[in-house]
């Protein structure tokens, strides 16, 4: 969890992602330990050979001292990548908006410290000298400054005229452009406003927004860490017999209980899922000696799994469904239980017999 937030975190911010992988040996196959390292205080040079052939170093400094990697010795997640060695981030991608976004922060921090100065002057009919100036200061932000002293009746010494200053914050949409930042990071980012901003929700349900922020955000993250984890950690044989890392992300598709529910039963009655599994499914305790069935779609047929034989309840026929033996009258079969009973019918007298008699 933990390696994959880390992972996750950097490829976000600056697009590149380098782990140690430490090994048992330098010839051994053997993972021991992953340790990721942080991308800001990484150095990676690129080299060129021959004019196309692209080969790195990454280099870590520390208080503990210097360390350098071969790029092909490091796990590397990238994103927006050009020359599959570093890409590119958030900070690198969009830092006119993460600037527009701290400095509206900042403004709306000093307006809240700052009070009413910024929205308003005083005025003197005669003029001050500096130490009248500063002691007057001093007393109105000790009075009024600040939002802790918001709505205070203000009294004004002979001679000082209160005046509100052209600029409000209203006046500034602060509101607004707050908003229209939000926006901005939201798509900088690939994910749903609404995670974000509850009034800009566009979906009648979480679960739309869960799948719209696992396609388009969460996925293109999982296939890049899934990629590499499979070319960095896994052997050339295994990588032959088709092994690979996966996410589930099963986890982020719950459904309500109304639309698990219809999913369930939807795969129970097309033969997908079994009637234990699908109240496994829901959580629905089983018992154990509750006959396991699927139903299939002649009618409404059951399969018993262990003994493969198939009872059409409507007609009264069984189907061994591994040799394709209609089990004809007189073989009795119980769901759980098959045993073949013959019944042998008495043998009508020959004609040569009823000639004896």
């Amino acid at each position: 969890m933990i390696l994959r937030k880390k992972i996750t975190k950097d490829i976000l911010l600056y697009g590149t992602s380098k782990t140690v992988i430490e090994k048992e040996s330098k010839t051994s196959n053997t993972i021991r330990a992953l340790y990721p390292l942080d991308t800001k205080d990484l150095m990676i040079q690129i080299y060129l050979q021959n004019g196309y052939k692209r080969f790195a170093k990454t280099i870590l400094m520390s208080k503990a001292g210097t360390y350098e990697w071969a790029d092909e010795e490091l796990l590397s997640v990238l994103k927006s990548t050009d020359n599959r060695i570093t890409g590119d981030g958030i900070l690198n991608e969009n830092y006119k908006l993460l600037k527009l976004a701290t400095s509206q922060n900042e403004y709306q921090t000093k307006l809240m410290e700052n009070g009413a100065m910024p929205t308003s002057v005083l005025e003197a009919d005669t003029k001050m000298n500096d130490e009248q100036v500063m002691r007057l200061k001093r007393a109105w932000e000790e009075l009024y400054n600040g939002a802790k002293n918001a709505g205070k009746t203000i009294i004004l010494e002979s001679g000082l005229k209160y005046k509100q200053a052209s600029i409000d914050p209203d006046k500034l949409q602060l509101t607004e452009g707050k908003k229209d930042v939000i926006s901005d990071i939201a798509r900088a980012f690939n994910i749903p406003e609404s995670m974000i901003n509850s009034s800009a929700n566009k979906y009648n349900s979480n679960e739309q927004n869960n799948l719209y922020f696992l396609q388009y955000t969460l996925s293109p993250l999982m296939v890049a860490i899934e990629a590499s984890l499979t070319k960095s950690l896994l052997l050339e044989s295994e990588k032959a017999e088709d092994y690979e890392f996966r996410f589930d992300p099963s986890a982020l598709l719950k459904a309500t209980t109304k639309e698990q529910t219809d999913s369930v039963n939807a795969k129970v009655k097309g033969g997908l899922m079994s009637n234990v599994q699908g109240k496994r499914a829901l959580g629905i305790p089983v018992d154990p000696n509750e006959q396991e069935f699927y139903q299939y779609t002649t009618g409404q047929v059951l399969f018993d799994p262990k003994t493969h034989v198939i009872l059409n309840p409507n007609t009264g026929m069984t189907i061994d469904s591994v040799t394709g033996e209609i089990l004809q009258e007189g073989v009795r079969s119980s769901m759980g239980n098959v045993s073949h009973e013959t019944t042998v019918n008495d043998k009508e007298p020959s004609e040569d017999v009823e000639d004896d008699k």
